[in-house]
């Protein structure tokens, strides 16, 4: 499906619809990152969880420097819309992973 996800309701699905949200990569091809988010918290279940996966520090990269964002960085877009209970987990060498609850 095709979606904006930088305008209000972006992704057409209905409120807490959703059991999980995995976003990869998406994250760094949006500059209003805050937006998915609180997409992401919006279509989730009270029991959702989202799982983010970003690139490591050393990384091998086919995106700008400027647009790889940290697990800090996650952390914080993610308190901003309201999830909770951070968990890193293990990706791969080159990624890493962090589920919220919402």
């Amino acid at each position: 499906k095709h979606a904006n996800l930088e305008r209000d309701r972006g992704s057409e699905l209905e409120a807490e619809s959703v059991d999980y949200v995995i976003m990869r990569r998406i994250i760094s091809q949006n500059q209003n990152r805050t937006k998915l988010f609180r997409e992401a918290h919006r279509v989730l279940k009270d029991s959702g969880v989202l799982l983010v996966i970003g690139l490591l520090e050393g990384a091998p990269v086919g995106i700008s420097r400027e647009n790889v964002i940290s697990p800090e960085m996650m952390r914080d877009f993610a308190d901003t819309a309201n999830f909770k209970d951070p968990r890193g987990i293990i990706v791969n060498v080159h990624h890493f992973g962090i589920t919220f609850t919402k």
